[in-house]
């Protein structure tokens, strides 16, 4: 089934909705509940957590259910001291919320969805912004159907598992603030 958007709100049966920033006064996703079965309800207490192994200059990483995959990036990379690095990964997850950068206007538009969606491609960068931790990472989400969102990745929650393959390069490039363009562009 195709799957029109108007005004932010999915059309056409029982897919899983999203609101564009600016659709609505919080500009916040209105799921309906039967998208979260009980099984979602997850008790923090009793979910796995991320684990990961370091082989050389790549790391393996599973993040579980019920946690933020950015947040969890970002755990690996302070801990093994990562300033430069290239980022694959696949999954599951059922919120999150991508980004649409506009040049006009200089401004990422986020656009957030709850249901059930493959992650089929997590990819971007690791690197320093004024030697601290910064990230760059875009995602492909695939929901019933074969209705597919993507864009810049602002975060996503585990729904099964998300298998993440971080290959550290061995240098550093930092990142600076591009005013003419709006955004934090590599600097060499």
């Amino acid at each position: 089934m195709h799957m029109m958007m108007e005004r932010g709100v999915a059309q056409g049966g029982a897919a899983p909705t999203a609101l564009r920033q600016g659709d609505a006064e919080d500009a916040c996703v209105r799921t309906p509940s039967a998208y979260f079965p009980n099984s979602y309800r997850l008790n923090i207490l009793e979910r796995d957590t991320m684990e990961y192994r370091r082989f050389g200059n790549k790391i393996v990483a599973r993040m579980d259910r019920g946690e933020e995959i950015l947040e969890q990036v970002k755990t690996i990379v302070l801990a093994e001291d990562i300033r430069l690095a290239s980022v694959s990964a696949l999954g599951a997850t059922w919120d999150f919320t991508v980004g649409v950068f506009s040049p006009e206007e200089k401004v990422y538009h986020p656009c957030s969805f709850k249901g059930d969606y493959e992650i089929t491609a997590l990819i971007g960068t690791i690197n320093t912004m004024d030697g601290e931790f910064y990230t760059h990472l875009h995602m492909t989400a695939a929901g019933y159907g074969g209705t597919t969102v993507g864009g810049h990745l602002n975060r996503a929650v585990v729904s099964m598992t998300c298998e993440m393959v971080i290959d550290i390069i061995d240098g550093t490039v930092d990142r600076e603030f591009d005013p003419e363009l709006g955004f934090n562009r590599m600097k060499f």
